[in-house]
């Protein structure tokens, strides 16, 4: 009977203290549960690397590995990253196209008459030929793109320029090398020196006015023979080779009047043409 009551009196005790080591206990309920989620992770790496042995990437989880949390704030930091990417991209797209503008290998010049087709000679003049083409490939190429001169079977002038492009400085080269002046008193006034900047133009060949090393007058000749007379002052950077394109210069030739100005044949209507880069 003693040791019945004396149960009776020790198990309140005992439900007492049971209690009390609960409330303790219960503090490190989070560090229990923090101990557990960092051995499943490190569980799940080595189930991961032991099914896949590639799974581990210099010391870090590959992506497809990686938790699905990580995985979107990875994500988030891709997106991030795009505009940049398209920054990339379009600098890319300019490059592409200044490249295909360099192998570009003629000039069209359109007029209401009919095309004029000039090729290239970065032979003869490489920097007058990239002039032209920053001229040709810019967003407004001709602001004041107008023939203004015929000279009968000869030749025809006009003037090309950009406002924001500087005229071209470089002379063509000299295709001579023993070329000597013999008499300088006959030197034109814009060339005192009778320097050597092209070859003697032929029939087709294209080249700046006024012995000039980037214009903005420039002329087509089509005399039949040689322009002896002129020698080498003009800097050639392009040539006419094709029939239509003489054939537009006869047209203009035949139905566009001039009148003498000062000794030159000028047009009595100018006429607007376009470049287009081919």
């Amino acid at each position: 009977m003693k040791q019945q009551e004396q149960k009776n009196i020790t198990n309140p005790m005992s439900r007492k203290r049971k209690k009390n080591h609960w409330y303790v206990t219960a503090g490190g309920i989070p560090v229990i549960i923090l101990s557990l989620a960092a051995f499943g992770y490190v569980f799940d790496i080595h189930y991961t690397v032991e099914k896949d042995p590639h799974a581990f990437v210099g010391g870090s989880l590959s992506q497809k590995h990686v938790p699905q949390s990580n995985r979107l704030q990875d994500t988030t930091h891709s997106h991030q990253q795009r505009p940049q990417r398209a920054v990339d991209d379009d600098e890319a797209v300019e490059d592409k196209h200044a490249i295909n503008n360099n192998k570009k290998e003629s000039l069209l010049v359109v007029t209401k008459y009919g095309n004029i087709r000039i090729v290239f000679r970065p032979d003869l003049a490489p920097e007058s030929v990239d002039y032209v083409k920053q001229v040709a490939s810019s967003e407004k190429p001709c602001q004041t793109c107008k023939f203004h001169r015929f000279e009968k079977d000869l030749l025809m002038q006009g003037v090309m320029k950009h406002s924001l492009i500087p005229l071209n400085t470089v002379f063509g080269k000299c295709p001579d090398p023993q070329f000597e002046v013999k008499d300088k008193s006959k030197c034109p006034k814009h060339d005192p020196n009778c320097g050597c900047h092209g070859p003697i133009m032929t029939k087709g060949m294209v080249g700046w006015a006024a012995g000039s090393a980037g214009g903005p007058d420039w002329f087509i000749n089509f005399f039949h023979k040689p322009v002896e007379w002129w020698e080498h002052q003009h800097t050639v950077w392009g040539e006419v080779q094709d029939d239509e394109s003489f054939q537009t210069l006869h047209r203009i030739q035949s139905d566009c009047p001039v009148h003498k100005t000062g000794g030159l044949n000028m047009l009595d209507e100018k006429i607007d043409f376009n470049l287009k880069l081919e």
